[in-house]
């Protein structure tokens, strides 16, 4: 009789790799506090791009890429060694994401599908935040279609220990999407503002980072994810 003696297993965290990356995002983003800080206080009248975490192509959004690229090879390593599908699939939906922070799909794509369909004319402003919405909702889709396909294929071992990754990721969605939403909202140029823009990327940064440590700590090693059999 052959029953499975990994049925129970969870994955974990790597914690070289989670203080490591978490020093840096901790440095960056007190960088650009310290920055925002001065603005205010009109200590600086210039907030350089390349140290403000709100912006593209940033310091802190160029970790954020890196991080994205080490978490696809990591989960893509492991596909080829075990042929598991739900890996590789997630390996696709992580470069969905990754192709739009890089290229900033829907930063761009909202605008367009705005102004292609007259709706700033009907609601003003607010329109171009649905805008960006509606095109992270069709990225979405797309990746979800990913992960069902390769979920349906997983077994319930492998199932538990992608879960984390998932709540991690429901994170990084939290900041990219809600806080993203509500930042939008506030007044330019205040202390609030300022506050719930380092919520919004200093706490996307932090749940990569998680989500890397994780991955390197479950599927980062050699050893094989296929449940392991034994006789009874």
């Amino acid at each position: 009789m052959m029953t499975s003696a990994a049925t129970t297993d969870f994955g974990h965290f790597d914690r070289r790799t989670l203080i490591v990356f978490l020093s840096i995002d901790l440095a960056l983003i007190a960088v650009s506090i310290s920055f925002g800080l001065m603005i205010v206080m009109d200590r600086v009248t210039v907030w350089p791009d390349l140290f403000n975490v709100a912006r593209d192509w940033s310091l802190g959004e160029m970790f954020n890429y890196l991080k994205w690229l080490l978490l696809i090879v990591i989960l893509f390593r492991s596909y080829l060694q075990d042929r598991l599908l739900l890996l590789l699939m997630m390996c696709l939906f992580l470069l969905l994401v990754l192709g739009d922070d890089m290229l900033l799909l829907h930063e761009r794509g909202g605008p367009i599908l705005v102004v292609w369909t007259s709706l700033h004319k009907t609601i003003g402003p607010m329109a171009f935040q649905i805008g960006e919405l509606a095109i992270w909702a069709l990225l979405g889709a797309v990746g979800a279609v990913f992960l069902y396909i390769g979920w349906r294929a997983a077994d319930q071992s492998l199932r538990r220990k992608v879960k984390p990754m998932a709540w991690l990721f429901g994170g990084v969605i939290f900041c990219a999407v809600v806080l993203d939403v509500v930042h939008g909202l506030m007044p330019d140029n205040t202390v609030l503002g300022g506050v719930f823009l380092i919520l919004e990327d200093g706490g996307e940064m932090l749940f990569i980072s998680a989500m890397l440590s994780y991955a390197v700590g479950t599927f980062g090693k050699v050893a094989s994810h296929r449940p392991a059999y034994r006789n009874a």
